[in-house]
C-alpha cells in the first residue's frame, strides 16, 4: 500500500483530496505529522522540530511495511532529500517534482504554471530546487493563498469547513489571471493536495493538461505493483 504523511489539520477533505482514502482505488496508509497548515509561512524557513515530526511520520508509515511514501501538503518537498537519506522505501513528497518532466514535455516555448498554496514563497527557501526544479525552468504562479475560502478554513482554520463552490471559483479566478498575465503557459501542476478535485474543471475551462498528486500517487502505485498484463498472444495467432 501507498503510506500518505498528513498535515494536523481538522477541516473535512473532499474526495480527490490526497488526505480523503476514498480518492484511490488502492489501498493507503495515513500517519500525521504534528505540523499545522501555515508552517511554510515561518520566515527562515521550517526549522528542525518540523523536519524532525515529518521524519518520525515516514518512519512510523515504513514500519508498517509500505511499498514508497507520499504526502498530503506538496510543499514538504523541502524535505526530499532528508527523507530519502532516512527511509529506505521511495519517496515523493510534492507534484513540484514533476515540473522537470513537464516543462520537457511543453518545450522550452511554453512555461509552466504552477498553482500553489505558496505563492511567489515558492521561489524560497529551496521549494523548488529541492524538486529538481532547475533555475532556468520557466514558471508562472497563482496563489492559492490569494482564496479567502483557503486562507480562512486551510491555512487559519478559522472556519469549520470550505464552501467548495466559492473556493473553486476563487481558485479559477486566479489561475485565469496567471493565464492573462502569461498566455505562454502550456500546463498547468498542482502543488496542493487541496486542488486535485477541482483539476476536471481546470482542465476543461483552460484547455490545458493538468497535472496533480494524485496522477502522480497512482503512477507511483503502479510503479510498485504493475498491472498483471498477459504478454503471450493466444496460440492459435500465431497459426500461419
Amino acid at each position: 500500500m501507498l503510506g500518505i504523511i498528513e498535515l494536523d489539520s481538522s477541516y473535512p477533505k473532499a474526495e480527490g483530496n490526497m488526505a480523503n482514502p476514498s480518492t484511490f482505488d488502492f489501498p493507503v496508509r495515513y500517519a500525521t505529522a504534528r505540523i499545522k497548515p501555515g508552517w511554510w509561512l515561518d520566515v527562515g524557513g521550517p526549522d528542525d522540530n518540523t523536519l524532525q515530526a515529518f521524519l518520525a511520520a515516514g518512519r512510523e508509515l515504513q514500519d508498517q511495511g509500505v511499498a514508497a511514501i507520499t504526502t498530503t501538503c506538496g510543499l514538504f518537498a523541502i524535505f526530499q532529500e532528508e527523507a530519502t537519506a532516512e527511509l529506505d522505501v521511495p519517496v515523493f513528497t510534492s507534484p513540484l517534482m514533476l515540473i522537470p518532466m513537464v516543462a520537457a514535455m511543453i518545450g522550452p516555448r511554453r512555461r509552466v504554471g504552477v498553482v500553489t498554496a505558496a505563492g511567489e514563497r515558492i521561489f524560497e527557501h529551496g521549494f523548488l530546487a529541492r524538486s529538481g526544479v532547475s533555475d532556468t525552468t520557466r514558471i508562472a504562479v497563482a496563489a492559492v493563498d490569494a482564496c479567502p475560502e483557503f486562507l480562512d478554513v486551510i491555512r487559519t482554520q478559522q472556519k469549520p469547513a470550505l464552501d467548495s463552490r466559492a473556493f473553486e471559483d476563487q481558485l479559477l479566478g486566479e489561475v485565469n489571471s496567471m493565464l492573462r498575465e502569461h498566455p505562454d503557459i502550456g500546463a498547468l501542476v498542482l502543488e496542493c493536495s487541496d486542488i486535485p478535485p477541482y483539476a476536471r474543471r481546470l482542465a476543461k475551462e483552460t484547455g490545458l493538461p493538468v497535472f496533480d498528486f494524485t496522477a502522480m500517487a497512482a503512477m507511483v502505485h503502479r510503479a510498485c505493483l504493475p498491472p498483471a498484463f498477459r504478454p503471450h498472444l493466444p496460440e492459435e495467432q500465431h497459426d500461419h
